[in-house]
C-alpha cells in the first residue's frame, strides 16, 4: 500500500476500525467458539495481517477477501488442534484455545481493520496466533493464521501518543476559515490521522467524529531509523456526507526529533491547517 493512494484508503480504514481493544493474552478461551465437537478445518479464504506488536503499543490487524457488509470476528489462540464451533456451523479454526479481540464490519471491498493494544506486561518473545472468521454456519468463512511476537522497544523505537488537540483549515490563498460542511448538515470535522514512515503506512488512527478539538489518546509504535521521518497526515472524513475526504495538513519528526521529545509528556506541535495537536513521545496515556 503505497502513500499515494492515501486519498482513498483511509476513508475505509477509518470506518471499518474497532475500538481500540485491550489485547488480554491470559484471558480465557471463549467457549461459544470451541463448543462442538471436532469437525472438518474450514480452508481459509481471507487473509490477515498484523503490525508489530510491542508492550503497551497499539498495533493494526488487517484483513482482506471478506464479503462487503460481513461481521468480522479477529480471535487470537494457540497452536494445537483447531477449536471447532456451532457458530461455523460445526467447522474448526486452525488455532486452539481462541479468545475474541474483538469485530469490524468489512467495507465495500471485503476489508476491515482492528485496533489493539497490547499490554504494557505482555511478555516480550510470545508468539500468539491469530486467525479471522465470519462465522455464518456452513459457509463460514476463516482466514490464514498470522503469527505475531511480542517485541521490545529498541534505540530506533517509539511510542508516540496523540493526545488532542485543536484543529482548523484555511481557504487556499486566503486566510478565511474553511467551511467543513458546505452542504450545512454539520459544522465540524470528523478528524482522524494516518502515520507514515516514507511510503510505509503504519498506523491509522479512529476518528474524533464532530469536533475542531479532536481527543485521540491512542498510543501506536514505530521504527523510524536516522534520516528517515515520522509523519501525521490528518483528515477530515467526509464519508457519512458521500464525499472525498478532505487533507488538513501533516505534523512531521525527524529521528532526531522523535529523540529529543522522548519523556517531555505532551508537547504542543502544529503545522499546516493545525492549530496545534498535543503529542507525546514514549509516554503512556
Amino acid at each position: 500500500m503505497s502513500r499515494t493512494s492515501v486519498l482513498l484508503l483511509p476513508v475505509l480504514l477509518a470506518g471499518c476500525a474497532t475500538e481500540v481493544a485491550e489485547l488480554d493474552l491470559d484471558a480465557s478461551p471463549d467457549t461459544v467458539w470451541q463448543d462442538a465437537r471436532v469437525g472438518g478445518t474450514i480452508a481459509p479464504t481471507m487473509t490477515l495481517t498484523g503490525g508489530v506488536l510491542n508492550p503497551g503499543a497499539s498495533a493494526i490487524f488487517e484483513v482482506g477477501g471478506a464479503q462487503p457488509g460481513d461481521t468480522v470476528h479477529l480471535l487470537y489462540g494457540q497452536g494445537g488442534v483447531g477449536a471447532c464451533s456451532q457458530l461455523l456451523g460445526g467447522g474448526c479454526l486452525s488455532i486452539a484455545n481462541p479468545a475474541v479481540v474483538g469485530q469490524a464490519v468489512a467495507d465495500v471491498n471485503g476489508d476491515a481493520i482492528f485496533v489493539a493494544t497490547v499490554p504494557a506486561n505482555a511478555p516480550v518473545g510470545a508468539r500468539p496466533l491469530f486467525q479471522a472468521a465470519v462465522p455464518d454456519g456452513a459457509q463460514s468463512r476463516v482466514s490464514d493464521v498470522w503469527q505475531g511476537e511480542i517485541l521490545a522497544l529498541d534505540v530506533d523505537d517509539f511510542l508516540v501518543n496523540v493526545v488532542d488537540g485543536q484543529i482548523t483549515r484555511k481557504k487556499p490563498g486566503t486566510q478565511t476559515d474553511w467551511d467543513w460542511d458546505p452542504l450545512g448538515i454539520v459544522d465540524k470535522p470528523d478528524v482522524y490521522y494516518v502515520a507514515w514512515v516514507g511510503n510505509q503506512r503504519v498506523y491509522t488512527s479512529n476518528m474524533a467524529s464532530d469536533d475542531l478539538t479532536p481527543a485521540f489518546n491512542d498510543v501506536f509504535a514505530v521504527t523510524v531509523l536516522a534520516g528517515q521521518r515520522l509523519d501525521l497526515d490528518f483528515y477530515d472524513s467526509d464519508s457519512a456526507l458521500g464525499l472525498g475526504d478532505d487533507f488538513v495538513g501533516t505534523v512531521s519528526f525527524t529521528h532526531e526529533e522523535l529523540n529529543d521529545a522522548r519523556g517531555l509528556g505532551p508537547v504542543t506541535y502544529a503545522d499546516r491547517g493545525l492549530v496545534g495537536m498535543d503529542i507525546a513521545i514514549d509516554e503512556q496515556p
